[in-house]
């Protein structure tokens, strides 16, 4: 289960850990853009995605990468 947050900006924020080299985290804020940063091992990935209706492939693919790989 992620650890969740509230920023000072009124963002909601998910953090997944696996080990210092291996975390990804979630920010929700107003609208419908979703930031996102993770880092797995050497390879970092950051971002914004759209969040409509599903959860965005952006999102998905860095949390099965954190717990199934």
């Amino acid at each position: 289960a992620p650890t969740t947050s509230a920023t000072p900006g009124g963002s909601l924020t998910f953090e997944w850990f696996g080990s210092p080299k291996r975390r990804f985290l979630v920010s929700i804020g107003e609208g419908e853009r979703i930031a996102y940063a993770g880092l797995f091992g050497a390879d970092p990935v950051h971002g914004t995605a759209e969040f409509t209706e599903d959860v965005p492939p952006e999102i998905v693919q860095p949390l099965r990468r954190l717990f199934f790989l």
